[in-house]
């Protein structure tokens, strides 16, 4: 669960780095990072 965990807070980082990235996209990850966590 751990490696899921930064996996996924490496992804936001990377997706982060990219100004073309949708907003909405970060507003899923939102979720989804709260629901997890």
């Amino acid at each position: 669960m751990r490696r899921i965990r930064s996996a996924v807070l490496l992804f936001i980082l990377f997706l982060d780095a990219f100004p073309w990235v949708p907003s909405w996209w970060f507003s899923i990850l939102r979720w989804l990072l709260a629901y997890s966590l």
